[in-house]
C-alpha cells in the first residue's frame, strides 16, 4: 500500500482508511498464524507478535509509519 494512497484517503475519507488498515494488520495476524506454529490456535499472542514487531520496526510498513498521522 504505497504511502501517497494512505494519506490522500486519510485527509479524505479517515474512518474508512482506518478500517483498510486494520484489515491489512488482520490479513498478517493470519500470515503470521499459518506461518509460524506456536501462534496458529493463539490470536491473542499472535496480534503481541505483531505488536511486538510494529514498535521494533516501525518503519517495515508504510501503514505503520504513518498511522499516528492519520489517527488510528
Amino acid at each position: 500500500m504505497p504511502r501517497g494512497w494512505i494519506q490522500y484517503y486519510g485527509r479524505f475519507s479517515r474512518s474508512i482508511l482506518v478500517q483498510v488498515l486494520r484489515y491489512v494488520d488482520a490479513a498478517l495476524v493470519r500470515w503470521a498464524r499459518r506461518k509460524y506454529k506456536s501462534l496458529s490456535r493463539r490470536p491473542a499472542r499472535a496480534w503481541t507478535w505483531l505488536s511486538g514487531i510494529r514498535s521494533r520496526q516501525p518503519g517495515l510498513f508504510a501503514h505503520w509509519s504513518v498511522e499516528a498521522a492519520v489517527g488510528r
